[in-house]
């Protein structure tokens, strides 16, 4: 380990990965939930190119201050000045461009993934492979075929071998655009890249463009946000209308709208969204962004694939426009009619399109299962990557099976002591733990915020009165998570008794609390109207102490302090030295786990009861900062084969991990099997340990409380 220490991190953790995997013998899975190409689109950030003008035959561009021009298949040798207007010309003499089907595989705006991909099916022995430029992504194509036949079945060997491509007809242009510049032909290319600061038209533009030549003229197309081009189209559609347009109407063109322009930005020849141009100006009435944002998510889907209907589109003239597909129509008086009849939007379309499927891609998720490694028999680590429709998700596992006997399982405080703060990986090592996870919640001393008990030994009791998700952990190694109190009952002489309702903490007004080694080396200066007794091991009355004496008493490394003010102060202030006393202490509901409860630790809310969703953060009384959200995430569960989950889902992090929402993480946890689950301190604190090390990337640097860890028995 010392030679771990002189290392970066990343190396170390590549190394220790490697040593667990080479032992694992377990294979990689990839699992994805959403229809054929889609998960492309959004790992892309779900862009369109769109066309921002109609077909021209000829334009004039203005460069701007850090304007750059990129050129493909040049023809010509003139030098070009990029401070000075030039034309770009359409030239209907140019030769043709290329027409053939191919299986498209994968769409991505970074290179190297592309090629990644491409060496990999090289491997697999495809050939006739290639990267193509587009707009905006490189898109990974295999085949090129003059038919349609072979070109499915190169799709079917594609998805044998784990690839679910689909099969795509390609129009290439030729070299039919041409530049001029003070009157000369400067040079001739398929297409021109405009970046920075121009205009075009008149209008100014601070970001790229693309211009290609076609047969028929000049497109000018850019990139453009899916849901900002749902919001034009469906308010060009309220401008045509007569009389406005209901929510559900409204609702129900939105999602036909999106569902059309993602298919044919997936699955169509052209590599532009058609239709109506994009809108260079204009705002969107209040309406029209209410009804594209509650359907963001919503899609129709149909045979896996999402399904392309339209609305009933037409021209200035009344004239119905015609489409370069055959579409679905949803007629806006059918859409009325239904309306009109309380019908909301999912009915709409179902009754409409009852061959489609509404689809919520918003809880769809692609898992790929990266590390699937052994620590130790009965001991397993799993890094879990997914890409859902709001961004990618880092996922740690540490998995362990409760019924191999050689393993412990218990909370441990920072520094061995109530109030502190250390390293999740110091903690660890200092109690020898194979594994572990951050604990629950505290306070800016490091006193934990909720019950904990180490060893049958209260730390902590419940913080502010309130009642939360807690694991608890019988001697004889069962586990239990559910909401409990603690609270402890001296009894007296003469049948009196007095109630304990706290634990190494001051007393508050007409309470008492026990006192024992967690609390460090003092324990609380007694008050006024206090009164403090301390009891051995064996539960016998070693000494009293009154309020006023201006001096605290050593916390007891073995025995316990009781400590009362007000009336019960009064009551402990009967008890003689010498007389032997009973401590009981309880939980509340009671535990249906046999034998005494070893270890509880306290946090929430609870994320999963009986196989199914709960979360309970509204009646744990959950302050919204850790409510709210998506954020770094730790959890621990419990499944129906006994086996204990140890979760934490990085987040904060947008281009790695986005976290999780509180619902998301129940889900996730009863996707892995959980039968109950609990919510742990997240956030910054969120850390998961494996042989020393942090296995996933904190949002921030943070020292913890209190931690669960496993250690091996052996």
């Amino acid at each position: 380990m010392k030679f771990f220490s002189i290392l970066p991190r990343s190396i170390v953790l590549a190394i220790l990965l490697i040593f667990l995997a080479v032992f694992s013998g377990r294979a990689m899975a990839l699992q994805t939930d959403f229809p054929e190409g889609m998960l492309e689109f959004i790992e892309n950030d779900r862009k369109l190119t769109a066309k921002i003008f109609s077909e021209l035959q000829e334009v004039e561009i203005t460069p701007g201050q850090n304007f750059n021009l990129e050129i493909r298949a040049v023809e010509g040798t003139a030098g070009l000045s990029s401070s000075e207007k030039f034309l770009v010309r359409h030239d209907t003499e140019a030769e043709e461009g290329e027409y053939y089907y191919t299986v498209q595989i994968l769409a991505t705006g970074e290179r190297n993934r592309a090629e990644e991909h491409k060496e990999e099916l090289k491997g697999l022995g495809f050939s006739d492979l290639s990267i193509v430029e587009g707009p905006d992504l490189y898109r990974l194509q295999a085949g090129n075929f003059v038919e349609r036949t072979p070109a499915d079945k190169l799709k079917e060997d594609l998805t044998a071998a784990g690839y679910e491509g689909w099969v795509t007809e390609i129009s290439r242009p030729g070299n039919n655009l041409q530049l001029w510049q003070q009157g000369e032909l400067i040079l001739a290319a398929d297409h021109l890249r405009l970046k920075g600061n121009f205009s075009i038209e008149g209008h100014l533009f601070e970001d790229e463009i693309k211009i290609e030549g076609y047969d028929s003229g000049l497109q000018i197309v850019k990139s453009i946000f899916l849901e900002d081009k749902v919001k034009q189209e469906l308010e060009l559609i309220q401008l045509e209308e007569s009389r406005p347009l209901s929510p559900e109407v409204l609702k129900s063109l939105a999602v036909t709208i999106r569902s059309r322009l993602t298919a044919e930005a997936l699955y169509q020849v052209s590599e532009y969204v058609p239709g109506e141009n994009y809108r260079l100006e204009g705002e969107v009435s209040t309406s029209t962004r209410e009804a594209v944002a509650e359907t963001e998510t919503k899609f129709l889907v149909q045979n896996n694939q999402i399904f392309p209907a339209d609305y009933h589109r037409k021209d200035s003239t009344g004239e119905t426009l015609n489409s370069s597909r055959e579409y679905d129509i949803i007629k806006l008086d059918d859409i009325r009619h239904s309306a009109q009849r309380d019908k909301d939007y999912h009915q709409i379309l179902q009754e409409i399109f009852p061959e489609a499927e509404l689809v919520n891609m918003g809880e769809l998720a692609s898992s790929r299962l990266v590390v699937d490694a052994r620590v130790q028999r009965g001991l397993n680590y799993q890094e879990i990557r997914q890409q859902t429709w709001w961004g990618s998700r880092v996922i740690n596992l540490l998995e362990l099976d409760l019924n191999n006997r050689n393993f412990s399982v218990f909370p441990a405080l920072s520094e061995d002591r109530m109030r502190g703060r250390e390293d999740l990986v110091d903690i660890g090592q200092r109690n020898q733990a194979l594994g572990g996870i951050n604990g629950g919640f505290f306070d800016g001393t490091g006193r934990p915020l909720g019950l904990l008990m180490i060893d049958g030994q209260i730390v902590t009791d419940k913080a502010r009165d309130l009642i939360r998700t807690v694991l608890l952990i019988s001697e004889d190694g069962e586990f239990e998570i559910g909401r409990f109190d603690w609270q402890a009952e001296l009894i007296l002489p003469r049948d009196q008794s007095l109630i304990i309702t706290g634990a190494n903490r001051q007393p508050g007004k007409n309470e008492a609390v026990i006192i024992n080694k967690h609390m460090g080396e003092q324990a609380p200066a007694l008050s006024s109207d206090a009164v403090e007794i301390y009891l051995d091991e064996t539960g016998q009355v070693q000494g009293i102490n009154r309020g006023g004496v201006g001096v605290s008493t050593p916390a007891p490394e073995e025995g316990w302090l009781i400590q009362a003010r007000g009336q019960k102060a009064l009551v402990l202030g009967g008890v003689r030295t010498g007389i032997e006393l009973e401590l009981r202490e309880t939980l509340e509901p009671e535990p249906s786990l046999q034998g005494s409860i070893k270890h509880a630790l306290g946090a929430g809310p609870n994320l999963v009861t009986g196989g199914r969703i709960d979360v309970t953060a509204e009646e744990e009384r959950f302050q919204p900062d850790i409510v709210q959200g998506r954020a770094p995430r730790s959890a621990l569960g419990l499944t129906g084969d006994n086996r204990l989950l140890l979760v934490t889902v990085d987040g904060r992090q947008p281009e790695r991990s986005i976290g999780m929402e509180l619902e998301e993480l129940a889900e996730l946890m009863v996707g892995l099997g959980a039968v109950s689950a609990m919510n742990l301190d997240g956030g910054a604190t969120a850390r998961l340990l494996v042989r020393g090390f942090n296995m996933n990337i904190p949002s921030g640097e943070r020292n913890i409380s209190n931690a669960l860890l496993i250690r091996s028995n052996f």
